[in-house]
C-alpha cells in the first residue's frame, strides 16, 4: 500500500541561507529515502540538509518511509517543495496507510 502527500512548506524554522532543511518524524524501525536515495540516519527524529540551493528557485523532494508491518512492507510517500532558506516538518505515522480511500 503506498500514500502520497503533496504540499507546499508550511513555515517553520529558517534555514541557512542556501540550505533547504527537512525535519521528519518517523517510527524508529522506519527506512527513509529522499528522491529514492536510501538514507542511513536512525531514530524517530531525522534532519536532512540539502545545500548549495540557488535562491528562488523551487526543489521539491520526494520522501518515501518504510516499516515493516506483519510480515509486509508499508510505504508512506510525501512531496515537499522549497527554496532556498525554508524547512519543511514532516512526520510519517502510517495511520491511515492500508485504509481503503474516500470516495469523491
Amino acid at each position: 500500500c503506498q500514500k502520497l502527500e503533496r504540499r507546499k512548506a508550511a513555515p517553520a524554522a529558517p534555514a541557512p541561507g542556501s540550505s533547504a532543511v527537512l525535519n521528519i518524524i518517523v517510527p524508529a524501525d522506519a527506512t527513509v529515502f529522499v528522491n529514492n536515495y536510501q538514507t542511513k540516519s536512525l531514530g524517530t527524529s531525522r534532519r536532512f540538509v540539502s545545500a548549495g540551493l540557488e535562491g528562488g528557485k523551487d526543489y521539491t523532494y520526494e520522501l518515501k518511509a518504510e516499516v515493516m508491518r506483519d510480515g509486509k512492507p508499508v510505504i508512506e510517500t510525501k512531496v515537499v517543495t522549497l527554496q532556498a532558506g525554508q524547512s519543511a516538518d514532516l512526520q510519517f505515522s502510517f495511520d491511515t496507510v492500508g485504509q481503503p480511500a474516500d470516495k469523491v
